[in-house]
């Protein structure tokens, strides 16, 4: 140990940092190298925004390029963010019965208002980010997919708008939302099944559901 120096302290802490980052370093490129073909919500995410954009789906070997592992998800892209509660919004009965006829037959409601039970005086968020899903305790994997694409749609015509718009003067853009999401429904699943996405089992309970007359 002397003939190479690491006798002293300083000498083996560093050692033994180099060996950690060394292991972080071939940790994240086995992680990196795995490529997962079932989605959870960041990834369904990020492939939704990208169909969107470019009108077809990334394949799994795409997004694991640039995919996240030891960084937190983007703020949108967290499904605590995405899904909620009909009270979240402390959403009044006149606004849920008109949300009730645009998502009429669906077993998910989106829902725009600030998060009244998280609200902070010292930050405002953006239109886009006050808005989420409701979804109906019988929603199944198809609706939760379908209410992400409704989603990813509506935060991008809300982009533009205050923060402090409710579903009450937000009825026109969730109606416009909605019906171009019944438009390109069946192509964005076609997509993800030619992009070789498995869309059974998606990622996981949504334990967060209402019940409402569908």
């Amino acid at each position: 140990s002397k003939a190479v120096g690491i006798n002293k302290f300083t000498n083996i802490i560093f050692v033994y940092a180099t060996l950690q980052v060394l292991e972080l370093v071939c940790m994240y490129n086995q992680i990196s190298s795995v490529v997962f073909r079932r989605m959870n919500f960041e990834r369904l995410w990020r492939v939704t925004n990208i169909f969107l954009d470019h009108k077809v789906s990334p394949t799994p070997e795409e997004i694991c390029e640039s995919e996240r592992i030891f960084l937190p998800p983007d703020h949108l892209s967290r499904r605590a963010v995405a899904f909620g509660s009909l009270s979240r919004a402390n959403l009044a009965p006149d606004e849920l019965a008109d949300l009730q006829k645009i998502f009429n037959g669906e077993k998910y409601i989106i829902i725009v208002g600030q998060n009244r039970k998280k609200r902070s005086i010292f930050t405002k968020n953006p239109a886009s980010d006050n808005c989420h899903i409701v979804l109906h305790a019988e929603a199944n994997n198809e609706d939760i997919v379908k209410s992400t694409l409704n989603l990813a749609i509506l935060r991008r015509k809300l982009e533009s708008e205050d923060d402090i718009r409710r579903s009450r003067n937000s009825l026109s853009l969730l109606e416009i939302s909605k019906k171009e999401c019944d438009k390109m429904f069946e192509v964005y699943m076609s997509s993800l099944e030619e992009s070789r996405w498995k869309t059974e089992f998606l990622f996981g309970r949504c334990s967060m559901r209402s019940i409402w007359p569908l």
